[in-house]
Order: structure tokens, then sequence, then C-alpha cells
């Protein structure tokens, strides 16, 4: 990060002392079409789950589409949020990181 691009906290607008978060926010949209077509090939064959990895190589478009964050696309639509380390606590985004951090410790790899 530049130090231009430093500024006060977001939430309080204090300073940020020597440890602060960042986090880049961007917006998901989900497209529904290829879950669709999927449903609908395996409502076809009457919803076997054996079917699903035939149904995965007759659809049109891969499963690793269907989330796009949009400022992959336009970069203009990301936000940096900067938050100060009371912020981060006060808002409840450390108990989230950790939490979310455990979660991802306990998934087998």
């Amino acid at each position: 990060m530049k130090a231009s691009e430093i500024r006060p906290c977001d939430n309080c607008r204090g300073t940020l002392g020597h440890f602060f978060y960042t986090a880049d926010l961007s917006q998901v949209v989900v497209d529904v079409r290829p879950l669709q077509e999927r449903q609908g090939l395996m409502l076809m064959w009457g919803g076997d789950p054996a079917m699903a990895p035939i149904a995965d190589v007759l659809a049109s478009t891969s499963l690793d589409e269907v989330a796009i964050r949009m400022a992959d696309k336009d970069p203009s639509l990301n936000t940096r949020l900067i938050l100060c380390f009371d912020c981060y606590v006060k808002l409840g985004l450390a108990s989230l990181v950790e939490r979310i951090t455990k979660a991802e410790g306990d998934r087998p790899s």
C-alpha cells in the first residue's frame, strides 16, 4: 500500500496508528442460469445423483463461472475500507475473521 493511499479510519475518522486493517469490498453477482440448467437436466433424469457428472459435461457453462466479482470486470467498483484497530474490534470484524479462519482450518484438505 502506498503512503498516498493511507487516510484516516473510514469509520471513526481517527488516526490509524502502527496497526490498521484494510478490506477490499466488491459486489458479487450470481448467474443462476448454469445452476438452473443443471437442475433441469437432473429433473429430466429423475433426480438421480449418479447423473450429476453427466449434467456437468452437458451443461453449456462451467460452474466455475457462476459467481462474478464485479470489481474483476471494472476495478472502479472495488471499495477499499481502512479501519483503525479499535474500529476493527468494535465492529466485530476481529471475531468474524477469527471465526472464518477457524472454520477454514476445520475443513478437510
